[in-house]
């Protein structure tokens, strides 16, 4: 019986045969089965790899081995020392790395000689942290680009947590008509976080309000009127948290004209007619559309300041179908008078119609 792996064959577990001497049996060849069988398990398949033979891939391993030892022996001379299987840095940028073990709150120093365990506040060869003098904030070192020098700066609780951020509404209407009066406007507020000021402001310009005493709830000093449609107003708040950037919030309220349009019986398309039609909502800009239903004797019509310019109808993927009945003088409820052009369905009896106005 072979030997092999554990030990190599001889001539006691492998005799040798001798011509005309040696008895033929089965136990001669099975000797030498089990050897080949026990070399092919421990080598395995192939084992040459990629080789041409087993003896020069284990030259080739032997020399990568020699090559890593003595790349190691570099090594140890710059930053890297050691063993391949047991690595150290002993420096840094070539520079020698101190094997003085570190205590809790030291940092990586040049000393001039090597770099050091060095203690940041206090002397030692590092920084001297300054005292944070900004109230809820830390410090934080920051880099300027293209320098290799370093300072502290306030980290502020807006960097910190989610972005302060403060919301202005208004319960009134952002829509008013040309010449009303809008006296002292009243505003609430809400705040991410407790605001420790706040002011409002306008572009009229009003004289600014410090709110931080009310923060949430408050009203503008002012009464705020435009003549002329499309004009508005807007009102800022602005509001910081101890120690934080200002944040704003706007509300802007304009001063526009009402569009008319419904359907209606024909008749003498006048101011009056026009303020009848069933809606006239305020606007600064042309209506997009409307829906309205025109019963057997009625037609649809639509009335809107000529500055507009003329409206293009579309009805049911349509243009169309409707036609000018001149244009009439309307006077607002606040006594501002404007021409209108008033226009007027081609036909009656449409139904429940949606009307698209461009």
């Amino acid at each position: 019986m072979s030997n092999y792996p554990a030990q190599i064959d001889n001539s006691l577990s492998l005799p040798a045969a001798v011509n005309n001497a040696t008895t033929v049996s089965a136990s001669v060849a099975n000797k030498l089965r089990e050897a080949i069988l026990a070399t092919q398990t421990e080598l395995g398949v192939k084992p040459s790899g990629t080789e041409s033979t087993v003896r020069y891939r284990l030259d080739l391993m032997s020399d990568s081995i020699a090559s890593l030892l003595a790349n190691s022996i570099s090594l140890g001379t710059q930053d890297l020392g050691g063993t391949p299987l047991l690595p150290k840095v002993v420096g840094l940028q070539g520079r020698p790395l101190s094997s003085t073990a570190p205590i809790v709150g030291q940092v990586i120093g040049w000393s001039g000689i090597a770099w050091i365990p060095t203690t940041v506040s206090g002397g030692g060869g590092g920084d001297t942290l300054p005292v944070a003098t900004v109230a809820n904030s830390v410090l934080q070192r920051s880099y300027p680009p293209g320098t290799d020098l370093s300072f502290f700066a306030p980290l502020t609780l807006d960097q910190i947590l989610a972005a302060y951020s403060c919301s202005l509404f208004y319960a009134g209407a952002t829509i008013v008509e040309t010449s009303a009066m809008v006296a002292t406007p009243a505003f609430t507020a809400s705040y991410l976080r407790t605001a420790a000021a706040a002011v409002l402001t306008d572009t009229i310009p009003t004289t600014p309000q410090d709110v931080i005493g009310t923060p949430t709830t408050f009203s503008s000093t002012g009464t705020f009127q435009k003549t002329t449609p499309n004009q508005f107003v807007t009102f800022t708040l602005t509001a910081n948290e101890t120690g934080g950037p200002s944040k704003t919030s706007t509300i802007t309220i304009y001063w526009g004209q009402k569009n008319y349009y419904g359907n209606a019986v024909p008749g003498t398309l006048n101011e009056a007619f026009i303020e009848a039609l069933s809606t006239g909502t305020l606007a600064i800009a042309a209506s997009g559309g409307f829906t309205a239903t025109a019963g057997a004797t009625e037609r649809l019509y639509y009335a809107a300041p000529t500055r507009y310019g003329t409206p293009i109808f579309t009805v049911g993927g349509f243009v169309g179908g409707f036609h000018s009945g001149g244009v009439v003088s309307v006077t607002n409820a606040q006594s501002y008078a404007e021409n209108y052009e008033i226009w007027e369905s081609d036909n009656v009896n449409l139904g429940l119609t949606t009307v698209v106005i461009t």
